[in-house]
C-alpha cells in the first residue's frame, strides 16, 4: 500500500502515490547514509493521504531510533489517524523508561494494546518494529522476532498515516525510517526475512584497520598500509597452531617498533595473541604493547 524510505524526500515509493504532504528534516539512517531517514527533534508531524486499512489483514513495519529519552507521558511515533480523536486503527508509542507499545481500536472502538516493558528500547540504537493484524490476532515483532500476540477483533478504518505524533504526545526524540504498510498480514517467516533484508550490514573487520602483523616469517604489516615493524632482538618462534616461524619470542629487552601513531584521545581497538613463558619478571616489565614508552617485555 505504501513505502517510505525517506531517501531525500517523504515520497511513497510503492507506486501508489501516497506521498506525505510535507517533508520532515532528514537525518542519517541506520547505515550512516545522510538525508535518508525522518528526523524529529521538535513537534513537526507529517501526514499522508487517507489510507483504508483492514485491521484483520494488514502489516506495518518501520525502523526507529531514540536519540533522546521520550517524555515520561509517552510520544506517539506512528499513527493511523488521530489517536486523540479516536478515528484511526493504531498508534505506536515510546516512553522515557524504555517502554514501547502498539495500541489499537477494535470494531467496537475498544482499546487493545501490546506493551513492551521498561528497558526494552535503549537510546541511540536502531530497532525494527513490525506489527500485523491477522484475522482476530494482533502480533508485535521487534527486530524480526515475535515479541507478543493478543486477541484483537480489529476494524477496517480510513484515515491518514501520521508520523511524529498527536497533540500533547508529539514524537520529537529521534528518527524513523523505511515505513511499510501492507494490505495483508505478513507471516512470521516473512517478518524475519524483511528484518534480514533491511538490517544494517555487519561492519567488516577490515574497516578502520591500520595495521595487521601475522608474523609470517617477518614483522611486515599485511593490512596494505605498509606500517611494517622493525625487529629489535626478537626471534621467530612457533605460534599457537604449531607453525614454526609464525610468532615472535621476546627475552625481556627485545621489541618490535611500528610506525603507527595513534592519538591517546582516539577510539581504537588492539587485538593480539600472547603466551607467557615466565612468571618471575617484575610487574612493571610485562608490557605487551605501548606507544612512545618503555620497550621491554617478556614472552
Amino acid at each position: 500500500m505504501a513505502y517510505y524510505p525517506f531517501n531525500g524526500s517523504a515520497d511513497d515509493e510503492s507506486g501508489n502515490g501516497n506521498n506525505f504532504g510535507s517533508s520532515p528534516t532528514l537525518g542519517a539512517d541506520r547505515s550512516g547514509f545522510t538525508e535518508a531517514s525522518a528526523a524529529f527533534d521538535s513537534p513537526n508531524p507529517i501526514s499522508s493521504p487517507d489510507l483504508t486499512i483492514d485491521g484483520q489483514n494488514f502489516s506495518t513495519s518501520l525502523w526507529v531510533r531514540l536519540d533522546t529519552a521520550p517524555a515520561q507521558g509517552g510520544e506517539r511515533a506512528l499513527m493511523h489517524g488521530s489517536w486523540n480523536a479516536g478515528n484511526g486503527l493504531f498508534s505506536l508509542a515510546f516512553w522515557g523508561d524504555g517502554r514501547g507499545a502498539i495500541s489499537t481500536r477494535d470494531s467496537d472502538n475498544n482499546f487493545e494494546e501490546i506493551l513492551a516493558p521498561p528497558g526494552t528500547f535503549s537510546l541511540e540504537r536502531w530497532y525494527n518494529i513490525t506489527f500485523t493484524g491477522d484475522e482476530d490476532t494482533l502480533n508485535f515483532y521487534i527486530d524480526g522476532v515475535l515479541s507478543s500476540s493478543i486477541p484483537a477483533n480489529l476494524a477496517t478504518r480510513t484515515a491518514p498515516l501520521v508520523v511524529a505524533g498527536d497533540t500533547q504526545y508529539y514524537f520529537d526524540s529521534g528518527r524513523i525510517d523505511d515505513i511499510r504498510i501492507y494490505n495483508r498480514a505478513l507471516s512470521e517467516q516473512e517478518v524475519a526475512d524483511l528484518y534480514e533484508l533491511e538490517k544494517p550490514a555487519s561492519p567488516s573487520l577490515t574497516d578502520g584497520l591500520v595495521a595487521y602483523y601475522p608474523f609470517n616469517g617477518n614483522a611486515n604489516d599485511e593490512s596494505g598500509n605498509e606500517n611494517d615493524g622493525t625487529v629489535n632482538g626478537a626471534t621467530l618462534a612457533t605460534d599457537r597452531n604449531g607453525e614454526a616461524g609464525s610468532a615472535y619470542d621476546f627475552d625481556g629487552d627485545d621489541f618490535i617498533e611500528s610506525p603507527v601513531t595513534l592519538s591517546p584521545y582516539n577510539l581504537g581497538t588492539f587485538s593480539t595473541w600472547v603466551r607467557t613463558s615466565t612468571s618471575d619478571a617484575p610487574v612493571d616489565s610485562r608490557g605487551v604493547v605501548s606507544q612512545a614508552r618503555g620497550r621491554r617485555g617478556t614472552g
